[in-house]
């Protein structure tokens, strides 16, 4: 079937149930870590002290939760050319999305973002088409 072979093009390793919670949880720390460290010298990692988040409890308190209009400021220093806003140098391109509030967004796309946001969106389609039985795993 040509959505089989498609779907084994994709990473096999991949699992919505592969690591053990203790497992994801390292995982998720070891993300969060390595993305504080790469982008602490870029503008918002300045603004929220990136040098001293050391775990996630430091993160919570020094990164609030806020929306798109939270970031809209950095946005608008990237449109407008500046280089490590939100991650070091420039992004690729801005992603133009459409949502219910604040109108248009844009979405800096990097070179390191890239192959998170296609694989992503390929175990998306996977988990999908496995549960709507297109596919056998």
């Amino acid at each position: 079937m040509f959505l089989n072979n498609i779907i084994n093009l994709f990473d096999e390793s991949y699992s919505s149930s592969g690591f053990s919670h203790s497992e994801a949880i390292i995982k998720q720390k070891n993300i969060l870590n390595k993305l504080v460290e790469e982008s602490k010298d870029t503008k918002f990692g300045r603004d929220h002290n990136f040098r001293n988040i050391n775990n996630y409890e430091d993160f919570k308190c020094k990164v609030p939760i806020r929306d798109y209009e939270g970031f809209r400021g950095y946005i608008k220093k990237i449109k407008n050319g500046e280089k490590d806003i939100t991650w070091k140098n420039k992004p690729l391109y801005l992603a133009k999305t459409s949502g219910t509030t604040s109108g248009t967004k844009f979405i800096p796309i990097t070179k390191e973002s890239l192959p998170n946001h296609i694989n992503s969106a390929k175990h998306l389609l996977y988990d999908y088409f496995k549960k709507k039985k297109k596919i056998k795993p």
